[in-house]
């Protein structure tokens, strides 16, 4: 295979890889707009209809355990993209030695801890988004709890009486 012909591939495979982490950044902004809108209409509706928050939490703990599989899903796929670049990198060592030595100081900085990936950051944001709808949905089943408490206390001392 002669020089252009690698040069090219070379940049289809960096422009794939590009390509699928430009995909993940939307898809991540698509998904923090729609669980930032979940949670601004679980605050317009909490003091009207507290039992409807019930179902918007699990909703949005489904919408982000999806999230999560979606974050993994384009872990691998960039994963995928990124050998690629480094089978030809390794292929034609004399060419081409950017993302290489990118990836060896990366991997350097993981084993110092002194970096977390993508992933590990975006799934840092799903579960604060996942606890806050945890807790909705908890504080909201503690407040029926409380409320029907004393009813049900009435009953069984009817009963015991």
């Amino acid at each position: 295979m002669n020089k252009d012909n690698v040069l090219e591939q070379y940049k289809l495979a960096i422009a794939a890889a590009d390509k699928t982490t430009d995909r993940r950044y939307s898809f991540n902004k698509f998904m923090i707009t729609i669980c930032t809108a979940l949670i601004a209409g679980i605050c317009a509706i909490i003091s009207n209809c507290p039992g409807c928050i019930i179902p918007l939490a699990i909703i949005g703990i489904i919408i982000c355990n999806a999230w999560l599989k979606q974050i993994n899903c384009f872990k691998t796929m960039v994963k995928i993209k990124y050998n690629s670049v480094k089978r030809i990198e390794k292929k034609h060592k004399n060419i081409f030695k950017t993302y290489n030595i990118e990836y060896q100081q990366r991997e350097q900085a993981k084993s110092n801890h002194s970096f977390k990936s993508l992933a590990e950051q975006e799934k840092e944001i799903v579960k604060a988004f996942k606890y806050g709808f945890f807790f909705l949905l908890f504080f909201c089943i503690g407040m029926f709890f409380y409320k029907i408490f004393p009813i049900l206390c009435f009953i069984c001392c009817l009963f015991v009486f």
